[in-house]
């Protein structure tokens, strides 16, 4: 299998609390941006949903764009992460 390496940085992002009530999860929504550098070369966004638990743990589901190039090709990728 081929791996791809590299980083990405945070340029920006906001979170919107959905709903919270007290001794119950919160869930929130999260948009952000990133600027991707190494294999991967480009901009990339994403939106996620999360769930903070009671104790301040947390699980999300969100799907992330890319669009940028993939060792000197163009591309846009599109993938979810939970």
């Amino acid at each position: 299998m081929t791996r791809a390496t590299g980083a990405f940085t945070v340029t920006g992002g906001s979170e919107q609390t959905i709903r919270e009530a007290p001794n119950e999860v919160k869930l929130t929504r999260v948009a952000g941006t990133q600027r991707f550098e190494g294999a991967i070369v480009g901009e990339g966004s994403v939106e996620w949903m999360f769930c903070y638990r009671p104790d301040r743990s947390a699980v999300f589901v969100g799907f992330e764009r890319i669009e940028g190039s993939l060792e000197a090709r163009r591309v846009s990728m599109m993938s979810v992460i939970s």
